[in-house]
């Protein structure tokens, strides 16, 4: 079923509501799909930012334009601004 606001386990990741806890309680009656796709090595934004970003895998904490997707240390913003 789909995710939408306020359903239980949905926007797990705190960015996309179709991203759903499940299996585990307290979500045990939310069946896990059989197969999950994950993108590996990329940024994820709710909104594509203006400013242009990249996955590096040198980005720290505290780094200048590091964290820019809020979720993955990696994603960098370049370029403008930073």
């Amino acid at each position: 079923p789909s995710c939408t606001a306020g359903m239980l386990g949905c926007m797990a990741d705190g960015v996309h509501f179709q991203c759903r806890f499940c299996a585990a309680r307290p979500f045990q009656d939310i069946p896990c799909p059989g197969t999950i796709s994950v993108a590996l090595a990329s940024c994820s934004f709710p909104n594509e930012p203006a400013t242009p970003y990249f996955w590096d895998e040198s980005c720290e904490l505290g780094a200048l334009g590091c964290w820019a997707d809020g979720l993955h240390k990696e994603c960098r913003f370049c370029e403008k601004g930073v």
